[in-house]
């Protein structure tokens, strides 16, 4: 839904499915690559940081972790978050 532009309606989905399994590491990256989206740097870290406290091994929230600290203009922590994502297997 975000990708469609409706963010509204995709954050509250997210926000159900982490009511409902509030452990689900890619549900939180999912919600920091929303916010990522709509240029919402500081709340997407909020997430992404969630995801990878869950999920440390989780390449794609590094990853969106590194564009939200790169959206912030904090080259040095982006840096760092790009390499553990490409450490883990990141591609893109």
């Amino acid at each position: 839904m975000f990708l469609m532009g409706k963010y509204k309606e995709s954050h509250a989905c997210l926000d159900e499915a982490l009511r409902i399994n509030p452990r689900y590491a890619s549900c939180w990256t999912i919600k920091g690559w929303a916010f990522n989206c709509q240029n919402k740097h500081k709340d997407a870290l909020v997430y992404l940081d969630r995801a990878i406290e869950l999920n440390p091994h989780y390449a794609d929230a590094w990853y969106q972790k590194h564009l939200a600290l790169k959206g912030l203009n904090r080259k040095a922590e982006a840096d760092v978050a790009l390499a553990k994502a490409r450490e883990l297997g990141f591609a893109g």
